[in-house]
């Protein structure tokens, strides 16, 4: 049974309070449900990258009792305040070390329903593990592509192409993670300007242009594996149930976590 590292990321932008930051309830309810599904072992590793101000008021919560009920490995890794929400999401992209053999990133808008060995039992390596969420040439996933991505690589898209979620991906191989990494880095780094849907335009392009040198499998990750705000739900084989929506609106995010874990937790999912 391969081992994972799971990382998440929680984080205040500088000008914002604490205080009022509901991701840190949203990211509660999010730890309580992974603790009650994900089963992760101690060969596992959950990593929380994280802001100094946002971990001082993690500690004044129920955290400390949840944390402990973790069976896994745990890591923080506390970093400055982000200045902006781009920058907090890039750090999904950070190389960090790590031991195990798969890397999940996981928002924590997406809720866990069942053990994570259910999909990584049949992963392989050298693989990507991606969701095609959507099509590349919304600019959700491809954000005014034409003018980003090389004509050479444009060409040899249809207009079906599929534009895949970064809120949630699996990376099969620690060499391949820092590669697909350190591309979507140079990416942002060398933008004009930010996007609407943050830093998922530069894991887009990370994906299409780096493509012949991994496997990317877009089936695993399935419309019934993953279970987006509600649509074709089954039970039987849903693992990740997403709450997407529009980066950086809290209110609606936890009234979408609410009403969605009231309603795992009474069996009506």
């Amino acid at each position: 049974m391969p081992s994972v590292c799971l990382r998440a990321i929680l984080f205040t932008p500088t000008g914002k309070s604490v205080h009022e930051n509901k991701y840190v309830e949203i990211f509660l309810l999010w730890l309580s449900q992974l603790i009650k599904s994900a089963d992760l072992q101690h060969t596992d590793t959950f990593e929380l990258l994280i802001d100094t101000p946002t971990y001082d008021k993690l500690h004044q919560t129920s955290f400390n009792e949840l944390r402990n009920a973790l069976r896994c490995q745990i890591k923080y890794y506390k970093l400055p305040q982000p200045t902006t929400l781009t920058a907090g999401c890039m750090w999904k992209y950070m190389t960090l070390d790590y031991t195990q053999d798969i890397f999940f990133y996981c928002d924590i808008d997406v809720l866990i329903t069942k053990p994570l060995r259910v999909l990584t039992d049949c992963m392989s390596e050298d693989t990507v593990y991606a969701h095609p969420e959507g099509f590349l040439h919304d600019p959700v996933y491809g954000s005014n592509f034409a003018c980003d991505f090389p004509k050479e690589t444009l060409d040899a898209l249809s207009k079906d192409s599929p534009g895949y979620s970064a809120g949630k991906f699996f990376i099969y191989g620690k060499d391949l993670r820092n590669r697909v990494f350190n591309y979507i880095q140079t990416l942002h780094s060398l933008r004009q300007r930010d996007y609407p849907m943050l830093e998922q335009p530069f894991y887009n392009r990370a994906l299409y242009e780096l493509e012949s040198t991994f496997i990317l499998n877009t089936t695993v990750l399935s419309k019934e594996v993953v279970c987006t705000n509600n649509r074709n739900y089954k039970k039987e084989v849903a693992v990740l149930f997403d709450c997407c929506g529009m980066p950086g609106d809290d209110m609606a995010h936890i009234h979408k976590l609410i009403c969605l874990v009231s309603l795992l937790n009474a069996g009506v999912y």
